[in-house]
Protein backbone atom coordinates (compact mmCIF):
# COMPACT_ATOMS: atom_id res chain seq x y z
CA UNK A 1 0.00 0.00 0.00
CA UNK A 2 2.70 2.50 1.26
CA UNK A 3 4.43 2.40 -3.07
CA UNK A 4 0.54 3.37 -3.98
CA UNK A 5 0.65 7.01 -2.18
CA UNK A 6 4.03 8.06 -3.26
CA UNK A 7 4.08 7.07 -6.96
CA UNK A 8 0.83 8.62 -7.43
CA UNK A 9 2.41 12.13 -6.94
CA UNK A 10 5.73 11.48 -8.49
CA UNK A 11 4.07 10.83 -11.95
CA UNK A 12 2.81 14.20 -11.94
CA UNK A 13 6.30 15.45 -10.67
CA UNK A 14 8.32 13.74 -13.58
CA UNK A 15 5.76 14.92 -16.37
CA UNK A 16 6.16 18.44 -14.79
CA UNK A 17 10.13 18.66 -15.27
CA UNK A 18 9.57 17.24 -18.61
CA UNK A 19 7.05 19.37 -20.30
CA UNK A 20 8.43 23.11 -18.77
CA UNK A 21 11.74 22.24 -19.66
CA UNK A 22 10.23 21.07 -23.22
CA UNK A 23 9.00 24.42 -23.70
CA UNK A 24 12.40 25.79 -22.84
CA UNK A 25 15.04 23.77 -25.15
CA UNK A 26 12.43 24.39 -27.85
CA UNK A 27 12.50 28.29 -27.28
CA UNK A 28 8.66 28.40 -26.66
CA UNK A 29 8.50 30.57 -23.42
CA UNK A 30 11.25 32.97 -25.48
CA UNK A 31 8.46 33.36 -28.36
CA UNK A 32 5.80 34.11 -25.83
CA UNK A 33 8.35 36.38 -24.26
CA UNK A 34 8.94 38.10 -27.53
CA UNK A 35 5.01 38.51 -27.95
CA UNK A 36 4.72 39.87 -24.21
CA UNK A 37 4.50 37.36 -22.00
CA UNK A 38 5.22 38.50 -18.64
CA UNK A 39 7.64 35.39 -16.64
CA UNK A 40 5.00 35.95 -13.38
CA UNK A 41 1.66 34.96 -16.17
CA UNK A 42 4.37 32.07 -17.35
CA UNK A 43 4.85 30.71 -13.98
CA UNK A 44 1.32 31.23 -12.50
CA UNK A 45 -0.03 29.19 -15.76
CA UNK A 46 1.95 26.09 -14.70
CA UNK A 47 1.16 26.61 -11.41
CA UNK A 48 -2.43 26.55 -12.05
CA UNK A 49 -1.92 23.41 -14.34
CA UNK A 50 -0.09 21.96 -11.57
CA UNK A 51 -2.81 22.34 -8.99
CA UNK A 52 -5.30 21.03 -10.90
CA UNK A 53 -3.20 18.35 -11.68
CA UNK A 54 -2.41 17.91 -8.10
CA UNK A 55 -6.00 18.10 -6.98
CA UNK A 56 -6.98 16.08 -9.75
CA UNK A 57 -4.94 13.20 -8.23
CA UNK A 58 -5.11 13.81 -4.94
CA UNK A 59 -8.89 13.01 -5.29
CA UNK A 60 -8.10 9.66 -7.26
CA UNK A 61 -5.74 8.92 -4.30
CA UNK A 62 -8.47 9.18 -1.95
CA UNK A 63 -11.16 7.16 -3.77
CA UNK A 64 -8.58 4.54 -4.42
CA UNK A 65 -7.67 4.50 -0.89
CA UNK A 66 -11.08 4.03 0.30
CA UNK A 67 -11.84 1.71 -2.15
CA UNK A 68 -8.79 -1.15 -1.57
CA UNK A 69 -10.00 -0.40 1.98
CA UNK A 70 -6.76 0.34 3.30
CA UNK A 71 -6.72 1.19 7.37
CA UNK A 72 -4.61 4.56 6.60
CA UNK A 73 -7.79 5.74 5.38
CA UNK A 74 -10.58 4.30 7.07
CA UNK A 75 -9.13 5.43 11.24
CA UNK A 76 -7.88 8.75 9.42
CA UNK A 77 -10.35 12.12 8.98
CA UNK A 78 -11.04 12.54 5.69
CA UNK A 79 -9.72 16.52 5.46
CA UNK A 80 -6.82 15.49 7.30
CA UNK A 81 -5.78 12.70 4.59
CA UNK A 82 -6.43 15.07 1.97
CA UNK A 83 -4.67 17.72 3.31
CA UNK A 84 -2.03 16.03 3.38
CA UNK A 85 -1.77 14.47 0.26
CA UNK A 86 -2.81 17.77 -1.87
CA UNK A 87 -0.01 19.53 0.34
CA UNK A 88 2.80 16.79 -0.81
CA UNK A 89 1.84 17.17 -4.34
CA UNK A 90 1.88 21.02 -4.27
CA UNK A 91 5.70 20.60 -2.50
CA UNK A 92 6.48 18.21 -5.63
CA UNK A 93 5.26 20.87 -8.06
CA UNK A 94 7.57 23.79 -6.21
CA UNK A 95 10.30 21.06 -6.77
CA UNK A 96 9.42 20.50 -9.71
CA UNK A 97 9.55 24.39 -10.75
CA UNK A 98 13.27 24.52 -9.18
CA UNK A 99 14.81 21.53 -10.94
CA UNK A 100 13.50 22.49 -14.45
CA UNK A 101 15.34 25.70 -13.81
CA UNK A 102 18.54 24.15 -13.73
CA UNK A 103 18.10 21.93 -16.68
CA UNK A 104 18.22 22.69 -20.24
CA UNK A 105 17.36 19.54 -22.21
CA UNK A 106 14.43 17.27 -22.18
CA UNK A 107 16.74 14.07 -21.74
CA UNK A 108 18.42 15.40 -18.67
CA UNK A 109 14.54 16.23 -17.34
CA UNK A 110 13.41 12.89 -17.51
CA UNK A 111 17.04 11.71 -16.08
CA UNK A 112 16.60 14.21 -13.25
CA UNK A 113 13.37 13.40 -12.64
CA UNK A 114 13.39 9.56 -12.50
CA UNK A 115 17.05 10.03 -10.32
CA UNK A 116 14.82 11.79 -7.39
CA UNK A 117 11.63 8.89 -8.34
CA UNK A 118 13.91 5.93 -7.75
CA UNK A 119 16.12 7.57 -4.89
CA UNK A 120 12.93 8.40 -3.10
CA UNK A 121 11.31 4.58 -3.66
CA UNK A 122 14.65 2.91 -2.08
CA UNK A 123 14.77 5.69 0.61
CA UNK A 124 11.02 4.81 1.07
CA UNK A 125 11.52 1.19 1.56
CA UNK A 126 14.24 1.55 3.52
CA UNK A 127 12.47 3.66 5.93
CA UNK A 128 9.53 1.69 5.99
CA UNK A 129 11.00 -1.70 6.75
CA UNK A 130 9.32 -3.16 10.04
CA UNK A 131 13.11 -4.05 11.21
CA UNK A 132 14.60 -0.41 10.92
CA UNK A 133 11.26 0.74 12.66
CA UNK A 134 11.73 -1.43 15.43
CA UNK A 135 15.28 -0.89 16.02
CA UNK A 136 14.90 2.50 16.49
CA UNK A 137 11.68 2.94 18.32
CA UNK A 138 11.96 -0.21 20.64
CA UNK A 139 14.65 -0.31 23.60
CA UNK A 140 14.26 -3.98 24.01
CA UNK A 141 15.12 -4.64 20.67
CA UNK A 142 18.14 -6.59 21.30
Amino acid sequence: GIPFFYCGMMATFVITIYQIVFEKERKLKQGMKLMGLKSSVYWTSWFIHGTAMTLFETIIMMIGGYACMFAFFWKTNFFVNFLIFFLYGEAMLMLAFLISTLLNTSKSAITAGMLLFITGTLLQMLLSSPSLLAFVYYDHYW
